[in-house]
């Protein structure tokens, strides 16, 4: 789809002399290419067409772009400081290299466009929109959006740091190793993605919603999140480590090696069956709802219950190696099965706290 952004023409550079420019209103033009280099301050870009044109190099200064298009042009090692817009949209652009320091973006719409080493810092946005983007090696931090909306789009190596996003929406996107860091989210959807290696860290969320996503290799570490839906997700491997979660509610999930080591879990669901590796080392559960949890590999070491129910349990392979009596008293495990390896010999453990208790016979 980017195929027409090469074999550019070239563009009239003599309607422009004389740099810096400073203090000069463009609005509603149609605008050419400047020369590579040009320090445009304090200028007025509002309503302006830019069509085909290829910047290289420029510096704008506290300019206003509000209600500027960009269409089929390329953007490269562009920045911009400390700009303004009210709404600006990009249309099948390519920008490399450029960088946006300060300013407030308002509603940004880019659609079919290619972004690569963007650097990105202490903007405010209102909604900014990516459709049927490519978006790699990119840092964003220290911005305050109202919204944030990506649809079928590609991205690799992005990284959102110390952010505030409201409200955010992917849907159907392609995400490999992007990286969300000590960042408030206010909610946020993933709808049909799917990727590797994708890192949700030191997060503060109210409610955030996973649902037919294919993860694999993926971390919610050390995040405070209050709500939660995981719905009908393929997740391989997938760390919840080291958190504070509550209201988190998982539901007909196929899960491969999911650990929740260290974490509080207050008043979470699990709807599972057949979960593969299941970790709670660690972990401390209070009013949780496990009813009827199946699946192999329980590793328990170290985890307390209180309030929660394990009623009707099975796992294959349970380890609680060292736990005391009193750390699961507080729990329902009335028709509870757990197959203790042969290796495992705490069996006094579990008749203490009354749930089914064999040897396994593998």
């Amino acid at each position: 789809m980017f195929d027409k952004l090469t074999g550019m023409p070239d563009f009239d550079t003599s309607a422009i002399s004389g740099m810096p420019i400073k203090e000069k209103s463009f609005a509603g033009a149609r605008f050419l290419a400047p020369p590579a280099g040009t320090h445009f301050v304090d200028c007025d870009f509002s309503g302006t067409l830019w069509d085909g044109v290829t910047l290289d190099g420029q510096l704008f200064t506290r300019c206003n772009f509000s209600g500027a298009q960009f269409i089929g042009c390329i953007l490269r090692t562009v920045r911009f400081f400390e700009c303004v817009a009210a709404s600006a949209r990009f249309h099948r652009t390519l920008t490399t290299e450029c960088h946006w320091e300060s300013g407030a973006w308002g509603d940004c719409q880019w659609q079919e466009c290619r972004l690569a080493r963007q650097m990105v810092n202490a903007v405010r946005g209102g909604n900014w929109e990516f459709r049927v983007c490519d978006i790699s090696f990119s840092t964003l931090s220290s911005l305050a959006f109202t919204g944030l909306r990506v649809e079928s789009s590609l991205i690799r190596d992005l990284s959102l740091v110390e952010s505030k996003v409201h409200d955010q929406c992917w849907q159907e996107c392609v995400m490999e190793r992007v990286i969300a860091a000590n960042s408030t989210f206010g909610g946020g959807q993933w709808l049909g993605c799917q990727g590797i290696n994708n890192r949700w860290m030191g997060i503060k969320a109210r409610h955030l919603a996973y649902q037919s996503c294919n993860f694999e290799q993926s971390a919610w570490s050390t995040c405070e999140i209050d709500g939660g839906d995981f719905q009908s997700n393929l997740l391989r491997i997938a760390h919840f480590d080291s958190g504070q979660l509550q209201r988190l509610r998982f539901k007909g999930n196929t899960l491969f090696a999911i650990a929740f080591d260290g974490s509080l879990l207050r008043e979470c669901e699990f709807r599972e069956r057949d979960v593969s590796h299941f970790s709670l080392r660690n972990a401390r559960l209070e009013s949780c709802d496990l009813n009827g949890i199946t699946g192999s590999d329980l590793d328990a070491r170290g985890c307390t219950m209180q309030g929660t129910t394990v009623s009707g349990a099975r796992f294959v392979d349970a380890n609680v190696a060292g736990q005391q009596p009193e750390d699961w008293r507080g729990a329902d495990l009335d028709l509870a099965r757990f197959e203790i390896p042969e290796e495992l010999q705490d069996l006094e453990w579990w008749k203490t706290c009354r749930p089914g208790a064999t040897r396994s016979t593998q």
